[in-house]
């Protein structure tokens, strides 16, 4: 082939690579302007009896149009890809996080032994530590009651031994009428040190309170003591009635032991009227831990 031939064909196959750059590169180029030109610039080249032709534009515009549908299945395959990465470094963040808050627990079997005696019991996980907090099994824990007594759980309550119903403070029923020297729900200390917190007093002086229960109520539990400033001479008598019935009486005095938690039936009685007497020396009486219940 001649020098001049070779020069041709060179240049010609050279031209349409530049034609198909700058359809490519162009935004404005429209694929039918690309097409047509590529179109005008194939030729046949001939010498010495051999010829050149370019001639495969059907098969280069498919696979134009192949790339472009490609690159946009790549772009949304992109797009879905850095979605998928988001919603999963989210949620590996989550789950950092909640392991990060988990609380330390730890189990423990511990066995059980009063007063030297083992109790016979299950010892497997018997005990538990969250966070430092330690909790004991149901079952551990009824070993440790007296034998007339349970645990009962109710209305988001452990009830040890009897269940209680309807409880409410006395100190928060309505007051009929009240004389002497009491006074409803105040913060007292009694001789022994124990501090009572909304607690029922009356002072040196004898004195009543009438409650109104509305005959919602069959028992009344409280304990007795004597304010810290109280005489240790002489003693205060306490007497309770239920619509005029008397359900209770007895007396205390500074130097004995505050009777703890008696259990007074009321009989759903419409008006509960407490009375202390003060004898010999002035001792202020303490009322204290007063709920009425079913």
């Amino acid at each position: 082939m001649k020098a001049t031939v070779k020069a041709a064909l060179i240049t010609g196959i050279l031209g349409i690579v530049g034609t198909v750059t700058a359809a490519f590169i162009g935004k404005n180029f429209g694929e039918e302007n690309a097409v047509q030109r590529l179109y005008s610039q194939i030729t046949t080249i001939n010498g010495n009896n051999n010829t050149v032709t370019v001639n495969s534009v059907d098969e280069f515009v498919t696979q134009y149009n192949k790339l472009l549908n490609e690159n946009e299945t790549l772009k949304s395959q992109n797009s879905q890809y850095f979605s998928d990465y988001t919603e999963q470094k989210n949620i590996n963040n989550s789950l950092e996080l909640q392991l990060g808050e988990r609380p330390v627990v730890l189990y423990n079997s511990l066995g059980l032994c009063i007063d030297g005696e083992d109790i016979p019991i299950n010892k497997q996980n018997s005990t538990i530590t969250i966070d430092g907090r330690e909790y004991y099994s149901k079952e551990l824990a009824e070993s440790l009651l007296d034998i007339n007594q349970s645990i009962t759980i109710k209305d988001n309550t452990i009830f040890i031994g009897k269940v209680i119903a309807d409880k409410a403070n006395l100190v928060d029923q309505r007051v009929m009428d009240i004389r002497g020297d009491f006074v409803n729900g105040e913060k007292a200390i009694d001789s022994y040190g124990n501090t009572h917190v909304n607690s029922i007093t009356c002072g040196y002086y004898d004195g009543t309170i009438i409650y109104s229960l509305k005959r919602q109520y069959n028992y009344l539990r409280c304990s007795f003591s004597i304010n810290e400033d109280g005489s240790t001479e002489g003693y205060t008598s306490i007497i309770i009635e239920a619509d005029g019935e008397q359900v209770y009486s007895d007396s205390i005095t500074k130097l004995q032991d505050p009777i703890i938690d008696i259990e007074i039936p009321i009989n759903k009685c419409s008006l509960l009227k407490i009375s202390c007497a003060h004898e010999d020396a002035s001792c202020s009486c303490i009322i204290s831990d007063a709920i009425v219940y079913n």
